[in-house]
């Protein structure tokens, strides 16, 4: 077993030092670790006695991590994708697809901020008695991105970032699980959410390859 650990730990070695010292293509990597609230919100379709339309928000906070790719343009102009992959009795994922601009306001120092089409998915699973229940929703929206990243050398460095995105929930599916049987269908429209809304926080290393 120590040796199966050392030649992964060697193979690791070789293959991050190769990217470090190798030729640039011009891309920046980030990977690390990323903290998300979901939000799922319903609007009454009418007004009640106080005249106000009611909304009702069901949140969750989940954790896990983010990967992002992104291609620098003339005049520190950028396109970028972006996905983070979030849990917690609860599977969200966020990918953004678009532009921004880089302001450069010290020596290795960036500020990104950027924006664009935005996609994703999410997973619900409770139990209640001997009912297990599974709820899935497919989004299409569009967001904003503000990350900072600060570079240790020309290749490496680290970031944060935080990302707000909204979306339109356009499918659903239930399924209900009893024992061995279960029993799904397609999520009526008048039961889906209006809208859902992902706020995620990230943090971890950039990479210039």
């Amino acid at each position: 077993m120590n040796k199966k650990i050392f030649f992964v730990c060697l193979v690791f070695a070789l293959v991050f030092t190769g990217m470090l010292t190798a030729k640039s293509i011009g891309l920046n990597l980030e990977a690390g670790a990323a903290y998300t609230n979901h939000q799922l919100h319903y609007f009454d379709n009418d007004t009640r006695h106080d005249g106000f339309k009611h909304q009702g928000i069901k949140s969750k906070s989940l954790f896990g991590f983010n990967l992002g790719v992104s291609y620098p343009l003339p005049k520190n102009w950028s396109v970028f994708v972006s996905t983070v992959f979030a849990f917690n009795r609860t599977f969200v994922s966020d990918t953004m697809l678009g532009a921004g601009y880089t302001f450069k306001p010290g020596k290795g120092f960036d500020l990104f901020l950027g924006g664009g089409l935005a996609f994703g998915g999410s997973v619900f699973k409770w139990s209640s008695g001997n009912v297990s229940t599974t709820n899935r929703f497919f989004n299409i929206g569009a967001g904003i991105n503000l990350t900072a990243s600060f570079m240790f050398t020309n290749k490496i460095g680290m970031f944060a970032g935080i990302s707000n995105t909204y979306y339109k929930p356009v499918s659903g599916k239930w399924s209900n699980k009893i024992g061995d049987s279960t029993t799904s269908g397609d999520i009526a429209s008048s039961h889906m959410p209006d809208l859902a809304k992902s706020i995620s926080g990230r943090l971890g290393v950039k990479i210039k390859l």
